[in-house]
């Protein structure tokens, strides 16, 4: 039996962009090669294991070997299958990647039923959310105010004693303009204002 790369299921084509394509690519064109060396390889198997006769066994040392690099070759085919899996669900969303990633690779990469697939696990998800219910996003301490926020809330209202607190900031007199100030300083006392130098009468003959 040959094998064949498994092709891209068409419901995730529209979902990778040009370079999740073109990897994806170059990965199915590396097992398309796998493929070719078991195919090479199975013809010389075959005729070994077709000149087996009862009183001549089939040649172990060249039989077993060949055995042993056709069952690396597929699990190199395996391992090349899983990478192209993981590196499509990394598009997916979340809450669908267990459902794609239980689905067993064969013609398509993601199984045959890939459209079904989704459609369950829509409705499984669906289905968790109604169980749960509709949880309160209210806390719990919601309803109780807090100490600094009953003294916020009654700062300017009146309280039991009939006082009622400063609704508004106190506000600073207005600055004075300069013929205020000149005015000011006019009646000022003289002790205050710069003295005349006296005389000094030893220098007077």
């Amino acid at each position: 039996m040959f094998l064949r790369p498994p092709k891209l299921n068409e419901e995730l084509l529209g979902l990778l962009d040009t370079v999740a394509l073109d990897r994806d690519g170059r990965i199915a064109r590396k097992q398309h090669q796998l493929a070719a060396s078991l195919s090479c390889l199975g013809k010389p198997i075959d005729v070994l294991a077709a000149r087996r006769r009862p009183d001549k066994p089939v040649d172990k040392e060249l039989f077993d070997p060949l055995v042993d690099v056709g069952r690396l070759l597929v699990d190199t085919f395996r391992t090349e299958t899983a990478v192209r899996r993981s590196l499509v669900l990394h598009h997916v969303a979340e809450e669908l990647r267990p459902s794609l990633n239980r689905t067993v690779a064969g013609e398509f990469l993601f199984g045959d039923n890939l459209n079904d697939v989704i459609k369950k696990a829509k409705v499984l998800e669906q289905t968790t959310v109604e169980l749960r219910g509709k949880k309160d996003s209210r806390p719990k301490n919601a309803s109780a105010p807090t100490p600094w926020r009953n003294a916020s809330q009654s700062k300017g209202r009146p309280s039991g004693g009939g006082h009622q607190y400063r609704t508004q900031p106190r506000q600073n007199p207005p600055p004075r303009t300069q013929s205020e100030n000149r005015a000011r300083f006019a009646g000022a006392p003289c002790s205050s204002r710069a003295q005349p130098p006296k005389p000094n009468p030893s220098r007077r003959r």
